[in-house]
């Protein structure tokens, strides 16, 4: 019983170091072939410079933080969202019908569409068009494209919650 015990756990060490030594190896052949590039300096001056890191990190921290609000707010939102079109999905009955077919065709057809094709869409596109009493702020549209995917995959997990439990 201990011999089988003591070869496991040599089994276990002989993993964690072989697969520690292939990861030090792959890494390093990576570094040593990046920086045998003619063109690294360039790229280490562009991208990895301290003083350009130092100078930029406030603006970066501060999209961070509107990147967190917005990202708190639009949770709540999709949280909303998906719940209400969850349930209408769920409904049944012939009066059910209007809202479960939209519950339907808006969450089978919003999760068919990219991500990043609903950004580009509600955040340039929308405030491109000026419509008068919507708002044109690129972060607001931004926003409401993050409900309206999100909400549609989120309805769907909802739904699927409510369909596991019994009716009883």
């Amino acid at each position: 019983m201990t011999t089988r015990r003591a070869r496991a756990a040599r089994q276990r060490w002989y993993a964690l170091g072989a697969s520690a030594a292939s990861t030090v190896l792959v890494f390093g052949f990576v570094a040593w072939l990046i920086s045998r590039s003619t063109y690294w300096p360039t790229v280490r001056r562009q991208f990895f410079s301290w003083e350009d890191i130092k100078a930029s990190f406030p603006d970066v921290l501060r999209g961070f933080w509107l990147n967190v609000r917005v990202w708190i707010i639009a949770q709540v939102l999709i949280v909303v969202v998906s719940l209400v079109l969850a349930v209408m999905r769920a409904l049944h009955g012939p009066l059910a019908a209007p809202p479960r077919v939209f519950a339907i065709l808006y969450i089978d057809v919003v999760r068919g569409i990219p991500s990043l094709l609903l950004i580009l869409l509600f955040g340039f596109g929308v405030p491109a068009l000026q419509i008068p009493g919507l708002p044109n702020s690129a972060l607001f549209w931004g926003t409401v494209a993050m409900v309206v995917g999100y909400s549609a995959y989120t309805a769907e997990v909802f739904r699927a919650g409510m369909d596991a439990v019994h009716d009883s």
